[in-house]
């Protein structure tokens, strides 16, 4: 598979093509673009080209098939839009990192959420035993009715 890279507007090919879309598969294929039916394409509208870094990105990680596959099946304009913000987002995801694609912020989003989490449970554990130790020290001394480190509880004396 070989990655489109076109700087700026393209220029109008001999053949008329202007979109990114049309002129790769017509490259890929050696012959006119067979996924849609004149200037009916399902793609130019979402990957126009001015934004040849986009198509470039959902081309090089999905192809240019299974995005058309994909935009065809959609009814309504916003969701091809939607779709292919979806598709750039993900393929930019996958480009950076190939293994957890898109997933991978949320992993690590994950572990700094469970190491604040043992941290919590860390220091309430530090708190209750400080809590302990304050309750010893108060009873040693023989004091009662001694309200404990603001929670609400009163040392039993002997």
């Amino acid at each position: 598979m070989s990655s489109l890279k076109i700087k700026g507007k393209p220029k109008k090919k001999k053949n008329g093509f202007t979109n990114l879309c049309c002129m790769q598969l017509h490259e890929q294929h050696n012959g006119p673009c067979t996924l849609g039916s004149g200037n009916s394409c399902v793609m130019a509208p979402y990957l126009p080209s001015k934004e040849p870094d986009k198509f470039d990105r959902v081309h090089k990680v999905f192809g240019v098939e299974n995005v058309y596959k994909i935009l065809s099946r959609l009814e309504e304009s916003w969701q091809s839009e939607y779709a292919v913000n979806a598709l750039c987002y993900e393929a930019e995801a996958r480009i950076h990192d190939p293994i957890h694609g898109y997933v991978g912020p949320q992993m690590i989003y994950n572990n700094i959420l469970n190491n604040l989490k043992r941290e919590i449970d860390s220091a309430i554990n530090e708190l209750a035993t400080q809590d302990l130790v304050v309750q010893w020290y108060y009873l040693r001394e023989g004091r009662s009715a001694v309200r404990l480190a603001g929670r609400g509880r009163r040392a039993q004396g002997p």
